[in-house]
C-alpha cells in the first residue's frame, strides 16, 4: 500500500462485470486508478464492499496493485455488480443496485489529494452525493468529472452540478448531444467559457478524440487495434489524460497517449491491462 497521502483520490463504484463467459473485475473510478497508478502516481480509492467473497478478491487486487484503500469500506450489503451484453460492438451495463457502493462514507479524516476523480454512477444516493461533496470541499486543484453515463444513474441537474464543479471534463459522442442541451452550447469549447472548466476532452471511438483548452482544440486518430472488449477504454483514456495533466505535458502529447491506453485495453478482455512502457513513460 502506499504509505503517503495520494496524489488522487478516486470517488466510486468497485464491482464485477459479468458476461455470458465469465466476470471481471471493473466499476470505471477502479479502472481509472489502476491506469492513474500505472503512471507512478500514488492513488487512493474512497469506495464500499460488502463483506463477501467478491468484496475480499477486491480488496486484494487493491494491495496487489499498490491501490490505497484506507477509504474503502466494508459493509453487510452485497459487493456490486453489472451485468454486462454487447450491442453493435458496444458493452451495455445493467447495474445491480442495493449494493455496498451505495452507501460511501469517510471513516477517517481526509486528506489533501492534488485531484480528485468521479463520475455519474455512485451519486445515485444521498450518502454517496454527502460524501462526494466532503471530498470536493477540500479544494483540490485538478477536479476531474467523467460523465460514464449509466442507466438512470444521473439527471440533467446532477450533470450541470458536476460540471460547475469540474476543471477537468471527459465524455463520448453520445454524452456531449447531452451536455449540448442542458447548457445550450454549440461546441465543447463553449464548457470553458460557462464553467471553471481548464480540459476538456471528447472520445470520438474509432474516430479518435479531441481535447480543447484555452490555447484552442487538439485532434488525435485512434491507434489501429483489434478489438476484442472496448469496456474500460474510455477509463485507461481518462488515466493517461488526468497523468499528462497532473505532469503538465503538452497537449498534443496528452492526447496521442490518452487514445493509446484506450487502444491498450480494447485489445484484451477485462479493463485491467498493464499499458506498454512508451504509454506510462511518454510524461517522463
Amino acid at each position: 500500500m502506499v504509505n503517503a497521502a495520494p496524489t488522487a483520490l478516486v470517488f466510486g463504484e468497485m464491482l464485477f462485470d459479468c458476461y455470458a463467459e465469465g466476470h471481471f473485475l471493473g466499476g470505471a473510478p477502479l479502472n481509472f486508478a489502476w491506469g492513474l497508478r500505472q503512471f507512478g502516481f500514488s492513488v487512493g480509492m474512497v469506495s464500499a464492499v460488502g463483506r463477501d467473497t467478491l468484496g475480499a478478491e477486491i480488496l486484494e487486487f487493491l494491495q496487489h496493485a499498490d491501490i490505497d484503500a484506507t477509504h474503502v469500506l466494508s459493509g453487510n450489503a452485497p459487493t456490486g455488480t453489472a451485468r454486462v451484453v454487447q450491442v453493435d460492438g458496444e458493452p451495455q451495463f445493467t447495474v445491480q443496485t442495493n449494493v455496498a457502493w451505495d452507501a460511501i462514507q469517510l471513516s477517517l479524516p481526509m486528506i489533501y489529494p492534488e485531484l480528485v476523480y468521479w463520475g455519474t454512477a455512485a451519486q445515485n444516493t444521498i450518502t454517496n452525493r454527502a460524501t462526494l461533496r466532503e471530498i470536493l470541499s477540500l479544494s483540490p486543484r485538478h477536479r476531474f468529472f467523467d460523465m460514464n453515463l449509466r442507466q438512470h444513474y444521473y439527471s440533467d441537474e446532477l450533470i450541470l452540478n458536476d460540471l460547475q464543479n469540474a476543471t477537468i471534463v471527459k465524455f463520448n459522442e453520445h454524452e456531449w448531444g447531452i451536455i449540448k442541451k442542458i447548457t445550450s452550447s454549440t461546441s465543447p469549447a463553449d464548457l470553458l467559457k460557462l464553467f471553471d472548466i481548464k480540459v476538456v476532452a471528447v472520445t470520438l471511438g474509432s474516430k479518435g478524440a479531441e481535447l480543447y483548452n484555452c490555447s484552442g482544440v487538439v485532434r488525435a486518430t485512434a491507434p489501429h487495434a483489434l478489438v476484442v472488449n472496448t469496456t474500460g477504454a474510455g477509463d485507461a483514456f481518462s488515466a493517461a489524460l488526468a497523468a499528462g495533466v497532473l505532469r503538465g505535458a503538452a497537449p498534443p502529447l496528452i492526447l496521442a497517449t490518452a487514445c493509446d491506453a484506450g487502444a491498450a485495453v480494447v485489445a484484451h478482455q477485462g479493463a485491467h491491462v498493464q499499458f506498454p512502457v512508451h504509454i506510462v513513460e511518454a510524461f517522463k
